[in-house]
């Protein structure tokens, strides 16, 4: 017989509470309880597309009280349960996503609330940022600074060139 029936289903997906743009701070405040911020569901979920290289996750969470609270999630993994932060204040946080755990376009970031959806809590301050890594085929080996084994560098600065490289780059010592 004849099958009847709709020929396009629309799957409803949740907007996110907020979509992450490339290296710019969310200052907003989500969470629980969190001034003013109401999240009934214990989920503060964003979207985001990657960055070249390792995505590094930064932001402050407020008000976490115990090292189990908090999960985030990405696309639907825990990737990380935050340990306690500051009571009734903000601690800051930082999670590296490795090369391949993030998709090119449209992830999803989760922060769950695992105790008690009621408890107050929150992240604000979130950016997404990047890290390429860098290969040093050469080690320099010299001393730099200023009254440092002889050496002086007045100004405080101590600078160096890399070349061949198609993006900036910084040097953490």
């Amino acid at each position: 017989g004849a099958q009847s029936g709709p020929a396009n289903v629309a799957v409803a997906v949740a907007d996110a509470d907020f979509t992450l743009a490339k290296e710019v701070v969310e200052t907003g405040k989500y969470g629980n309880n969190y001034d003013g911020a109401v999240s009934p569901t214990g989920v503060v979920q964003a979207r985001f597309d990657a960055l070249p290289g390792q995505n590094v996750l930064t932001f402050k969470g407020y008000d976490i009280d115990f090292d189990d609270e908090v999960s985030v999630r990405l696309n639907g993994q825990v990737v990380e349960v935050l340990e306690s932060g500051v009571n009734n204040g903000l601690a800051s946080y930082e999670i590296v996503f490795e090369d391949g755990a993030t998709r090119p376009e449209d992830n999803i970031l989760e922060f769950v609330q695992n105790t008690n959806t009621t408890w107050r809590w929150g992240v604000t301050d979130i950016k997404l940022d990047h890290r390429i890594p860098l290969t040093i085929a050469e080690t320099d080996a010299t001393e730099q600074g200023n009254n440092f084994n002889g050496t002086t560098a007045l100004d405080g600065q101590v600078a160096y060139t890399f070349e061949g490289l198609d993006v900036d780059a910084r040097l953490s010592l």
